[in-house]
């Protein structure tokens, strides 16, 4: 039997970057999680003090500068794994994550130190401070600078409701002043015999669209139906392995 000198419960990011750490310090792990990880369900973004506890907030509920906010939530509440971790090692804890993503092909960027709004596909948001380049496109979180947004999904797409996203996103103090709007997309024709239209998931498309033809078939569809909108929310569907196309 294998002995491991630390067992870490739990598979997702934190998990993972632990023992990614502890691996490359020389050190035997175990990785304890129950069934598939809940990873697919996540944002993909890194969370860094986005807000100070209801309570304690003095703020209005404004997103907070990470590093200038952890002095404030060592004050409050100094038995905080922040708080016992400390600045430095906290900053050097992101930038391990951040270079061994990078490592393995994953771009996470940031707003120079200050958090973000992410967008659920609920139409919340949430401040974060790390998302990978696919979410944040070039816009780096710039979404409010747009006047109008459309919020897609593809006809008998499941799991992705653009009315309520869209209902929700208009109440977004965030996004005042914008434009938002609902519609469905239709698949384009070739897409239509590859797909079991009543039980079909994002990843049956991700494959589809790993062929150049049918990758630029979907961008002209969604570009018809976005119309003059400078911004679209649409379901999570980007080619598996080509995915930066």
């Amino acid at each position: 039997m294998n002995k491991r000198s630390i067992a870490i419960i739990g598979g997702g990011i934190a998990g993972l970057t632990a023992g990614l750490r502890l691996v490359r310090e020389g050190l035997n792990c175990a990785i304890i999680s129950t069934g598939m990880s809940a990873l697919h369900f996540s944002s993909g973004s890194v969370d860094l003090q986005g807000r100070l506890p209801r309570q304690s907030d003095t703020t209005n509920g404004e997103m907070l500068v990470p590093f200038d906010a952890l002095a404030r939530l060592g004050e409050l509440y100094p038995d905080h794994p922040y708080s016992k971790c400390g600045e430095e090692l906290v900053g050097r804890s992101i930038g391990f994550f951040r270079d061994s993503a990078s490592q393995g092909g994953l771009e996470f960027t940031g707003q120079d130190g200050n958090n973000h709004l992410l967008y659920s596909a609920l139409g919340t948001s949430k401040p974060t401070y790390l998302s990978q380049r696919t979410v944040m496109g070039r816009q780096a979180g710039n979404v409010s600078s747009f006047q109008k947004i459309a919020v897609m999904n593809i006809e008998t797409f499941r799991d992705f409701f653009p009315v309520l996203c869209a209902k929700n996103l208009q109440c977004e103090p965030s996004l005042a002043g914008c434009e938002i709007f609902s519609s469905m997309l239709k698949l384009p024709a070739q897409f239509l015999s590859s797909l079991d239209l009543y039980e079909f998931r994002s990843v049956d498309v991700c494959k589809i669209l790993e062929k150049e033809e049918s990758w630029e078939s979907f961008a002209g569809a969604i570009s018809a139906a976005a119309g003059d909108a400078g911004a679209v929310f649409i379901p999570a569907l980007l080619p598996i392995d080509n995915f930066r196309r």
